[in-house]
C-alpha cells in the first residue's frame, strides 16, 4: 500500500494522476430499475442498466443537496458549479481499479477522481438549477456527461479519453469550448494507452470490447486538437469564469489529457483549479493561479478550456 501510495504521488509531481485522463469509477449497489417511473422521470429516457444508489451513497447525496440548498438569486450557473463543488473540499482522492464486470453506472460519493469529482458535481449543479435535488435526476446526469450521445451503452460507450468526453458533451451542447478563441498551438495526438495496458482495464479482455476501443482511439488520433499552450495561458486568464473546465494537457504517451478540474475565482478574483488531487490526495483548491499551477512541471504542455452551460441554455434535452 505505501508503494502504491509513493508511486501515485509520483505520478502527481510530474502533472500525472494514477489512469491519467481515463474514467474509472467505483461501484455501488444497485436500486431496481422500475423505481425510475416513480421518480418522476419517464422510463424512456432512461438506460435499462441505469440503476439506483446503495443508501450509502444516497444518503451522501441528499447531505449534498442539502448542504447546497437552493440556486441563488442572480447566481450564475458557473458560480453554482463551484459552490457545489467547495462542499467536497477535503474529500479524499481515490482512483478505483476498474472491474472487469458489465459496464454499470456506478457512483461513489465518499472519494474522487479527478473526473468523477467534474462530473458529480456538474450532475448536481444542473439538477439544482432546475430545482429538482433527486436521485433520479442525478444519475440521469451522470450518465449524459459520461456516455457518448448521453446513453449507457456498454463498455465501449463510456468517453474514456477526456478530450473525447469534452467533444461529445461539446457536441450536444452541455459544454461550450473555449479553447478555440484562445488557442495557441495545435496538436495531434496519438492515442493508444488503454488498449496499451489491458491489464488496467479488464474489460479489454473481451475482444469485441478491445476493438470498440482500438476503434475509438483511432478515431482520436486523426484529429488536430487546439490547446492553449502553457507559456501562454497567463494572457488568457482573464477570460475564464467560475466553473469552467480546465483539461490539463499533459505528455505521457497515449494520452492527450492527464488532469482535469473546474475554475474558482473566489473573493480575491483569482483563478485557481478546484480539482480532486492525485497528490494531496483529496479535493483541494490550489494555492496559485492556474497559469502558474500549470508552468509548475514541464510535462504540462497546456490546457483545454470548456464552459458547462445550464440546462435552460439550449432548446433541446442536452
Amino acid at each position: 500500500m505505501q508503494s502504491l501510495r509513493v508511486i501515485v504521488a509520483f505520478s502527481a509531481l510530474l502533472g500525472l494522476s494514477f489512469y491519467d485522463g481515463i474514467l474509472v469509477y467505483a461501484a455501488s449497489a444497485a436500486m431496481p430499475a422500475h423505481e425510475a417511473a416513480a421518480q418522476n422521470m419517464p422510463s424512456t429516457q432512461r438506460s435499462p442498466q441505469l440503476n439506483g444508489l446503495d443508501p450509502l451513497q444516497a444518503a451522501l447525496l441528499r447531505r449534498w443537496y442539502d448542504a447546497v440548498g437552493r440556486r441563488r438569486t442572480h447566481e450564475s450557473f458557473g458560480e453554482l458549479i463551484t459552490r457545489s463543488a467547495k462542499v467536497q473540499l477535503g474529500k479524499p482522492y481515490r482512483d478505483a481499479p476498474q472491474p472487469a464486470a458489465p459496464e454499470t453506472l456506478n457512483v461513489n460519493l465518499e472519494t474522487f477522481q479527478c473526473v468523477s469529482f467534474i462530473e458529480s458535481t456538474l450532475a448536481l449543479a444542473r439538477c439544482t438549477w432546475e430545482n429538482r435535488p433527486g436521485e433520479a435526476c442525478f444519475l440521469r446526469e451522470i450518465e449524459a456527461f459520461r456516455y457518448r450521445n448521453g446513453t449507457m451503452a456498454g463498455y465501449g460507450s463510456r468517453l474514456h479519453y477526456f478530450s473525447d468526453w469534452i467533444d461529445d458533451n461539446v457536441k450536444r451542447g452541455r459544454l461550450v469550448p473555449l479553447t478555440g478563441s484562445l488557442a495557441t498551438e495545435q496538436v495531434q495526438q496519438k492515442f493508444f494507452y488503454m488498449t496499451a495496458h489491458p491489464m488496467q482495464f479488464p474489460a479489454l479482455a473481451d475482444p469485441s470490447v478491445f476493438r470498440a476501443i482500438a476503434d475509438t482511439e483511432s478515431r482520436l488520433s486523426e484529429r488536430q486538437q487546439l490547446i492553449i499552450a502553457s507559456s501562454e495561458l497567463a494572457t488568457a486568464t482573464d477570460s475564464l469564469q467560475d466553473g469552467d473546465i480546465v483539461a490539463i494537457i499533459g505528455s505521457k504517451p497515449g494520452l492527450l489529457v492527464t488532469h482535469a478540474g473546474f475554475i474558482d475565482r473566489g473573493h480575491d478574483n483569482v483563478a485557481r483549479i478546484l480539482h480532486a488531487s492525485s497528490f494531496h490526495q483529496q479535493v483541494v483548491l490550489t494555492a496559485q493561479d492556474v497559469a502558474d499551477y500549470v508552468r509548475r512541471h514541464p510535462m504540462r504542455r497546456g490546457v483545454m478550456i470548456a464552459r458547462p452551460t445550464p440546462p435552460d441554455w439550449c432548446s433541446h434535452d442536452c
